[in-house]
């Protein structure tokens, strides 16, 4: 592939993601010589005078990094005529085309919906199979654009086989000689089955695949390629969130080995690229929602020692995923965390005192879900350690319906182990009075709670 094919798949790429950051702002209407000239374009190339000049001369129009002016293409009804032309045996032309459908695929929902109703989809996976690299590059790029739209567009490309035809794609890039270009390639593939992975409804990822994006993010020079490990860590991300009664995928992923190629991946990117381990926390979180088994395995691979550094992350956002993680491990093997790491709950109630919402709230859960689930040996060292104050003083302060279920439930599961000593405790940190006060809170299942624990432990 040339430079200037390079070239051009590195401003598309720009202009499509600069689109997408500026989704909420109106773009400026183009010049009136510039619709002008849409115009002319567009009868050129419904003719059939000139298709090859005036495709290209589109495509450039269509790749101005500032306000390109997609929705005036778009009402020139040139679309059809240009997904016609995906059916062309001519390779150079296919290239502008795939051009001009890629950067309109970059767009709206609103201006992509013409392009799907003549038939694009089947056209662009049919084209995945190409033999020209450049031409099965940028179908993969329009595959992703429409897989990454919506669950009913990512219907139609799953049936068509799209995951299959992309996941031959990025092996066949792999077995390339390995440089920025089939980096790039390998990219587009990772970024466009996440996307399928993600927009999958209730469906489930084929272990094949999942197997495929594990291989993107450890082989070789691939594993040096942040955009490459940030995209198949999403993939995986999207292909482990398993909603089946069973679990069934997670605990094949888990028992494949998977969460060690995570801890791995997470330990080589840890320092400095925060945005590349996000994916790699939010797999971790859904591998632990399987089986007990599972989550033991999850945490036997060495997954808190690369969680914990990120509970004091500036970023909320990560903090937050690692809570949720934490929250989800704490279920299977609670005793285990904390025997090992000791100062950890301590770490969660100063988050829990002093944080953002959503990250006080998945704290809370973490807190909530030890509580539930520990010994009563480490249920005392907990207590020994302040839970019982601070759960009490958030309970009292917070306006959240979340934060006050889990505290009164907190509150409730370590009652039930040893309410003789403990409620005291409760009671001397003001813990009564709010608990009683709830009893008559309009959430029936908080009054509920409240009302039995002052039945039980408190009467």
């Amino acid at each position: 592939m040339g430079s200037a094919e390079q070239q051009r798949r590195d401003r598309r790429r720009t202009v499509a993601w600069k689109k997408r950051d500026a989704a909420e702002r109106q773009p400026r209407p183009p010049s009136p010589s510039t619709v002008r000239q849409i115009a002319e374009l567009q009868t050129k190339i419904a003719s059939g005078t000139g298709v090859h000049e005036a495709v290209r001369s589109l495509g450039d129009i269509l790749c101005r990094e500032i306000d390109p002016p997609v929705q005036q293409v778009v009402e020139s009804n040139v679309c059809g005529a240009l997904v016609q032309l995906l059916d062309s045996l001519d390779v150079v032309l296919l290239k502008d085309v795939l051009w001009c459908l890629s950067n309109v695929m970059a767009g709206t929902h609103a201006q992509c919906e013409p392009l799907v109703r003549c038939g694009i989809a089947p056209r662009l996976i049919a084209l995945l199979g190409h033999s020209d690299d450049f031409v099965r590059d940028q179908a993969v790029w329009a595959v992703g654009n429409l897989s990454g739209d919506c669950e009913e567009w990512n219907g139609g490309v799953l049936l068509h086989g799209g995951m299959e035809r992309v996941a031959k794609c990025a092996r066949h890039a792999m077995r390339l000689p390995q440089d920025p270009v089939t980096w790039n390639m390998i990219w587009n593939c990772a970024w466009t089955m996440s996307n399928m992975a993600r927009n999958r409804g209730g469906g489930r990822l084929a272990l094949n695949h999942a197997t495929l994006i594990v291989s993107m993010m450890t082989t070789g020079t691939l594993a040096e390629q942040p955009g490459v490990v940030e995209d198949a860590g999403w993939a995986m991300a999207h292909a482990s969130d398993d909603e089946s009664e069973d679990s069934s995928v997670t605990n094949a992923l888990v028992s494949g080995g998977l969460a060690k190629v995570i801890v791995n991946v997470m330990r080589r990117w840890e320092h400095g690229h925060e945005r590349v381990v996000t994916p790699y926390i939010r797999i971790l979180g859904n591998l632990s929602t399987g089986s007990d088994e599972s989550t033991e395995h999850v945490v036997a691979a060495g997954a808190l020692d690369v969680l914990l550094p990120f509970l004091r992350s500036r970023n909320g956002l990560l903090r937050r995923e690692v809570c949720w993680t934490l929250s989800n491990l704490a279920v299977g093997s609670p005793s285990s965390i904390v025997a090992a790491y000791p100062g950890l709950v301590g770490e969660l109630l100063g988050i829990l005192q002093d944080d953002r919402a959503d990250v006080r709230r998945e704290a809370c859960w973490v807190i909530f879900n030890v509580c539930r689930s520990a010994s009563r040996e480490t249920l005392s060292s907990l207590v020994a350690g302040g839970v019982i104050p601070v759960v009490c003083r958030v309970l009292s302060a917070t306006l959240d319906v979340e934060m006050k279920t889990c505290c009164l439930a907190t509150l409730n599961a370590l009652l039930e182990v040893n309410a003789h000593e403990w409620v005291e405790v409760v009671e001397e940190h003001g813990g009564r009075e709010t608990i009683e006060s709830l009893s008559t809170d309009r959430n029936a299942s908080i009054s509920a709670l409240a009302a039995h624990m002052c039945d039980t432990y408190m009467s």
